[in-house]
């Protein structure tokens, strides 16, 4: 069944359970678990199903999950900062940052938030003023 795309599955599975508690919730989750069995959905593309299905329901509820690089820890009001700009960005009511520090940055923060990649590296700003010069 290569016809049924991942997200397609995702947005089905978030449509079937949102506002479901108890038994209720029970039955569609046992469905859901039928249907990905049955269209050997449980390999490679139920990590991306989930992925999916995780990232439709963060939006739903209004976060927004980001990976900030930079060569040292950032400070508190960095970080503060940081969240208070992807608040504002992406309207959302929460932010959840997963900080990571990369040794091969010179200086400066890379911020991922979904597809979108803020590169605010100083070897990114050294190669947009090279780009200026040589123009």
């Amino acid at each position: 069944m290569s016809n049924l795309k991942n997200n397609d599955i995702a947005y089905a599975i978030h449509h079937a359970t949102v506002d479901k508690t108890g038994k209720e919730l029970d039955v569609v989750l046992a469905n859901t678990a039928k249907f990905l069995t049955r269209h050997r959905l449980l390999g490679k593309r139920l990590n991306v199903i989930f992925q999916t299905l995780h990232q439709i329901q963060n939006k739903a509820d209004g976060i927004v999950e980001a990976k900030v690089k930079s060569k040292n820890k950032l400070s508190h009001t960095s970080m503060e900062e940081i969240k208070d700009f992807l608040k504002k960005h992406y309207k959302a009511e929460s932010i959840h940052i997963e900080e990571e520090l990369d040794d091969s940055l010179i200086g400066g923060v890379k911020i991922q938030a979904g597809e979108t990649i803020i590169d605010l590296t100083l070897q990114n700003q050294l190669g947009q003023l090279q780009k200026h010069l040589l123009k």
